[in-house]
Order: C-alpha cells, then structure tokens, then sequence
C-alpha cells in the first residue's frame, strides 16, 4: 500500500499550495481538486522533481480525475495527456503500491477512474 513520507507530504502541499491541515487520513484523496487538473499537470512535468514527489503528484492527480468524472467534467484530454507523461513511469508506479488504492481489480468497490487506469495505464 502506498503512503508517502511526511517529508514528501509536506513538499508536494506547498508546492501545489494545498490546503493540508496535516490531519489528512486519505491524503492523495482529501487534497484532490478536479478544479486545478490543468494546474497539477504543470507541476507533474517539472524536471527537477524527484521520483517520490512525481508520485505523489501522480497521486492527487488521480483522485482529482476522479472527482472530475463524480463531478462530471472530465477532460479526456487532460487525461490523455496525464497518461503520456505517466506511461514511461508505470513500472515505478506499480511497484509503489499506488494503483492498489484505486482498488480497480475488485469489482465491488470501483471508483470511477477505475475504467480510465484499467484502459490507458493496465498493470
């Protein structure tokens, strides 16, 4: 299961300046905004971010796409590009643990990105 450092928590809510209140249970879910996709992907793509950040970062952008889809304003074309900067990180992804928290093998409890992964990121 993955959970990010308190180190990596810390760094990521300022960098995407997150209204964190450090008493997150869900973090990646809590501090998702399907509002600030566009804004999370510019952060996704800087260079000098360190693997553990890009996850993380990854992170809340998949709960934000699930938001988006709950809240039915889902880009397709914000998540096509999401997955061209993600697809050459998916080894890495998987064996953080990450996907596992979208539970998107066991059909009784899918979110709705669920179909997104299993289509255009499968593991």
């Amino acid at each position: 299961m993955w959970i990010p450092s308190k180190q990596t928590r810390r760094h990521v809510e300022q960098f995407l300046d997150l209204p964190a209140t450090g008493r997150e249970q869900d973090w990646e879910i809590e501090l998702s905004d399907h509002r600030r996709i566009g804004d999370f992907l510019e952060k996704y793509t800087e260079e000098f971010l360190d693997e553990e950040t890009k996850i993380a970062i990854c992170a809340i952008l998949i709960a934000s796409f699930n938001d988006s889809l709950v809240n039915r304003c889902f880009s397709k074309n914000d998540w096509l590009f999401f997955v061209e900067l993600t697809i050459d990180k998916l080894s890495v992804i998987e064996e953080s643990g990450l996907l596992d928290i979208w539970n998107c093998r066991n059909t009784e409890d899918n979110y709705e990105i669920c179909k997104y992964l299993n289509i255009y990121l499968p593991i």
